[in-house]
């Protein structure tokens, strides 16, 4: 993944959430078409890390 992932449990202690947390500036109207092209390119990586365990729950 090229970036620490942070693993948090949830309250009904049946679902989990990975997080990877970034920095942009919201109010920067400029730099939301980066942010957002950023966003897109990690989805990949996402997918392919953990497609896998798809149906394994």
């Amino acid at each position: 993944m090229d970036s620490k992932l942070e693993w948090r449990n949830l309250e009904d202690n049946k679902s989990s959430m990975i997080m990877k947390s970034i920095e942009f500036d919201i109010y920067n109207e400029e730099s939301w078409g980066d942010s957002i092209n950023y966003l897109l390119s990690e989805i990949s990586k996402y997918i392919e890390v953990f497609k896998k365990y798809e149906y394994s729950i």
